[in-house]
């Protein structure tokens, strides 16, 4: 027999319907199967719920620690907004030398010392504010 003769058999092939017994298998199997499906959608559902709880008490406790947002009427003046003039001074420059940052990267450290001088819109007052600014400069070593 060659392969398209054979081939022509097994299309010619039909299953058989399954006997009684089987059928009454099957029929007492599927309650058992749909009762473990359902246990299993118990399970997951539970763990949602667990995990959506925990997800709104940790929202809650951020929004505890947050600052609240300021009403639109109500903004604090500070000297940096009211400030018409800002002036600096530079009183002095230090050279902090090449140091090694993190341990790896060489770096000339510059320290420069500023008087920040801001003046009210209307001229009322005057705030100094002393600062030291460190400037790193990246260098090569040969």
């Amino acid at each position: 027999m060659n392969d398209s003769e054979f081939e022509d058999k097994l299309r010619g092939l039909r299953p058989a319907s399954p006997s009684l017994s089987l059928r009454g298998r099957i029929a007492s199997a599927l309650p058992e199967r749909k009762a473990q499906g359902s246990s299993w959608a118990a399970w997951l559902g539970e763990r949602i719920l667990w995990t959506g709880g925990g997800a709104v008490a940790a929202w809650l406790l951020v929004m505890q620690f947050l600052p609240a947002p300021a009403k639109p009427g109500s903004q604090t003046a500070s000297p940096v907004a009211s400030a018409s003039r800002v002036s600096e001074e530079t009183t002095a420059w230090a050279d902090g030398g090449v140091q090694l940052i993190g341990g790896k990267t060489p770096a000339r450290l510059l320290h420069r010392q500023v008087i920040e001088r801001r003046q009210s819109a209307d001229g009322s007052f005057m705030v100094q504010v002393p600062r030291e600014d460190v400037i790193i400069v990246p260098v090569s070593l040969h």
